[in-house]
């Protein structure tokens, strides 16, 4: 397993790309626990914004939170977190509040709330942006960070300030890059680079066939006769022929199981995790190959793309 995660943005000014290169998180920091992710559950209600400013003008984005697992969100522990590295000088673009700066050089926009988010309810997170002086087109990323925990998530905000001479492509190329020998993916829009994470392929015997293939389909969720398990965030690949050869790209496999058999947040057999009524096999073997030839993220991750790729429209190659 890797030690942190890297994160990369990019931004089109007028048409033209500016490359801003990334920070890592470090893991001790800012990520969570083995089952953070599992007890920190949320729905977004909406993951992609698109705003016109004029340059140097102000405006708000309203992001619908809804706390649907068993944790209670703390008050004034709620953030969005900003995917860049702000602390430069010629970044053109802020946020209107002073931000608060971590050793990462990350930006956090804090929640306007002192009252905790219990379970099953929701609330409006206020992002505030003021357009930079430039005209152009900016893209930008960022992801919830609750509890101290980075969520993941990718919320994307296309900003269009003035009247740019170029329209900025809504058919960026997005791409998987899979790694089989050092077991990670990075992921693409374009050249640049969004996230680098730890993956999983296929072991010896059942091996992950290189090539390149493209998302069909797309299911929250779907039974496997093959491996007969349950394979969360299931995206379906076919190869160059249009082909369907049964792999795809899914989260950590599981059975549903009887809980009174099981002890929450126990390992069983050094390879099998039981939480929250599902017994998932190899929750914390990401980053080594014992899949049975699909490619395998970490279940926050595996959400994390699942929401991010599109249809027909993202390409992975697995060399």
């Amino acid at each position: 397993m890797s030690a942190g995660r890297k994160l990369l943005i990019y931004i089109l000014v007028g048409g033209y790309a500016v490359f801003h290169t990334g920070f890592t998180v470090n893991a001790l920091v800012w990520a969570p626990a083995a089952d953070t992710n599992l007890d920190i559950q949320l729905q977004i209600q909406q993951t992609h914004f698109a705003v016109q400013l004029a340059p140097e003008a102000s405006t708000i984005i309203n992001i619908g939170l809804t706390n649907i697992g068993d944790t209670v969100w703390r008050s004034n522990h709620i953030y969005m977190a900003e995917v860049l590295p702000t602390a430069q000088k010629n970044y053109p673009f802020i946020l209107t509040d002073q931000p608060d700066w971590t050793d990462n050089n990350q930006t956090l926009s804090y929640v306007s709330t002192n009252q905790d988010v219990p379970a099953g309810e929701s609330f409006n997170f206020i992002l505030p942006i003021k357009a930079p002086d430039q005209v152009g087109w900016y893209r930008l990323y960022f992801q919830p960070v609750i509890n101290d925990a980075i969520i993941n998530r990718l919320l994307r905000v296309d900003l269009e300030v003035g009247s740019p001479p170029q329209k900025l492509a809504v058919t960026t190329a997005k791409s998987i890059e899979v790694s089989l020998a050092n077991q990670t993916a990075d992921l693409f829009e374009g050249q640049f680079k969004l996230a680098h994470l730890d993956a999983s392929t296929g072991r010896p015997g059942l091996d992950t066939p290189p090539g390149k293939y493209t998302i069909n389909q797309k299911y929250l969720d779907v039974w496997s006769d093959f491996a007969q398990m349950r394979l969360p965030y299931w995206l379906e690949l076919r190869n160059e022929q249009n082909v369907f050869d049964g792999y795809g790209i899914h989260g950590v496999p599981y059975h549903n199981v009887v809980s009174n058999n099981y002890i929450e947040g126990k390992t069983y057999d050094g390879f099998r995790y039981y939480t929250n009524g599902r017994l998932y096999e190899g929750y914390d073997f990401i980053g080594t190959p014992f899949t049975q030839g699909c490619v395998v993220f970490s279940l926050a991750d595996a959400e994390m793309i699942y929401d991010w790729a599109e249809i027909d429209r993202t390409i992975v190659n697995i060399m």
